[in-house]
């Protein structure tokens, strides 16, 4: 995602947070038919494929770049240390 690429991943774990479906990328069941498929789709169509890697890189640099990590991590032990 951060290099601007859409992404093919399972309905599992933070995958769901990652990835938002048909805009980012595709989240698929854990088939090989499912993975195969969506990894076609995009490959046969480069202005999906290029929206949703622009999207993708978007998301990544607004939820989980170096700063936005330093910034939460911060927010946390701020909650600890003064809990309200």
């Amino acid at each position: 995602m951060a290099l601007g690429k859409p992404v093919v991943v399972t309905k599992a774990g933070g995958n769901l947070e990652l990835v938002k479906d048909l805009e980012t990328g595709l989240l698929i069941e854990r088939d090989t038919d499912a993975i195969a498929d969506a990894i076609v789709s995009l490959l046969s169509d480069t202005e999906l494929r290029q929206n949703m890697g622009a999207a993708a890189h978007q998301r990544a640099v607004e939820m989980f770049s170096a700063k936005v990590m330093v910034d939460n991590i911060e927010a946390l032990y701020q909650k600890i240390l003064h809990p309200s």
